[in-house]
């Protein structure tokens, strides 16, 4: 499909539906344990830590 050719959309949706091995899951799961208090902290950190281009950092 990456021949540099167009390809039409139909044509390229049923190629996926019968070459397609794993289908997509669209389910969303949700553990029931606790998350990582460790883990949570680092997110926090990566998101609001100030820039290392920022004066203030």
């Amino acid at each position: 499909m990456q021949d540099g050719n167009a390809i039409p959309a139909d044509e390229a949706g049923e190629w996926l539906r019968t070459n397609l091995k794993d289908k997509p899951d669209p389910k969303v799961t949700f553990r029931d344990e606790a998350p990582d208090p460790v883990a949570y902290r680092r997110v926090l950190e990566i998101l609001f830590h100030p820039r290392t281009d920022e004066p203030a950092a």
